[in-house]
């Protein structure tokens, strides 16, 4: 049922995960969630707090 929710909304992001489902009448609330990644530097390999990337 996931799978399905997730090609019916056309995500092909493999970091965002459904993490709630609710249904009021002919209401669907579907919560979704991205995991992010350390962003490391590729000069000093330091975690990058930032948003910006080189």
């Amino acid at each position: 049922m996931i799978n399905d929710i997730m090609n019916f909304l056309n995500i092909e992001d493999k970091d965002i995960i459904i993490t709630k489902i609710l249904t009021d009448g002919n209401i669907k609330e579907v919560h979704l969630e991205k995991s992010l990644k350390a962003e490391y530097c590729p000069a000093c390999s330091s975690r990058m707090y930032s948003k910006g990337k080189y």
